[in-house]
């Protein structure tokens, strides 16, 4: 459910992800509306929605040690925090800024909420 109550999609926003669920559940996850695709690490690239969370580290060949548990884990945190009302996802540049600069369209962070 949004902040209105309404519920979204097969998900409500509070809905956690599982190892076992799929990039696709994760990109369209209610929670995530808006900027789910800025969650991967790369830009315009072809998106495997059938591929299972547990292998997110094939995603990142420049880290080591990458445990799908804790990725998931802190998405499920972004999901609580987004469930909460907390922002976690923010422009890095205005809309006037990206204006005719494709280069700044996916220029963005994600402020996590310290425990």
């Amino acid at each position: 459910m949004n902040a209105a109550g309404v519920k979204l999609g097969c998900h409500s926003v509070a809905t956690h992800l599982r190892v076992d669920d799929t990039l696709g559940d994760m990109l369209e996850h209610p929670a995530f509306a808006g900027f789910g695709t800025l969650l991967l690490p790369w830009d315009s690239r072809r998106i495997n929605c059938t591929m299972p969370l547990r292998r997110i580290a094939e995603l990142l060949p420049y880290h080591t040690h990458v445990d799908p548990a804790v990725i998931v884990s802190s998405i499920n945190r972004m999901i609580d925090d987004v469930s909460a009302g907390c922002r976690v996802f923010y422009d890095y540049y205005s809309a006037a800024e990206k204006r005719g600069t494709i280069a700044k369209d996916d220029r963005t962070f994600f402020l996590p909420r310290q425990a």
